[in-house]
């Protein structure tokens, strides 16, 4: 609790990024262990971190797959745009076709993600530990 008090100290709400990265050094500086506290965390919780990105990753994947099923279903499925054949002309056409159903008849939807980045990560420099104010000190420095 004695680095976050003495990181707090040199900070109020006026600080600017410089200010309050500069506190961040000095507070490193004077409790160094911070710094192992803050290894230890990324070392304990590489896995979880590889998990949750793997999870958003898979998600926003089918999310798109799931788009795409339905735009070909909604718009393009039983119109023109199959129709089209493998020409530069007949292919500018399809991408024309695309356009108008993206842009005039609110295709633009389907291409809009649910998946919200930080869905995953309940715990976004929440932990009041240590450990805690380590992960927010280092933030700070990058």
């Amino acid at each position: 609790m004695q680095a976050s008090e003495h990181f707090y100290k040199q900070i109020d709400k006026r600080s600017k990024k410089e200010d309050t990265r500069q506190a961040a050094i000095r507070t490193i500086e004077k409790f160094h262990e911070i710094l192992d506290y803050y290894i230890k965390w990324k070392e304990d919780n590489s896995e979880d971190a590889h998990r949750q990105s793997s999870t958003k990753v898979h998600e926003t994947e089918q999310q798109f797959i799931e788009n795409i099923k339905s735009l070909v279903r909604e718009y393009l499925a039983g119109s023109e745009f199959y129709e089209f054949g493998t020409s530069y002309a007949e292919s500018l056409a399809r991408v024309r076709f695309l356009k108008h159903v993206i842009e005039d008849k609110d295709g633009y939807r389907i291409f809009t993600l649910t998946v919200s980045p930080c869905s995953a990560n309940r715990t976004c420099n929440s932990c009041s530990s240590s450990h805690g104010f380590a992960r927010s000190t280092m933030s700070i420095l990058r």
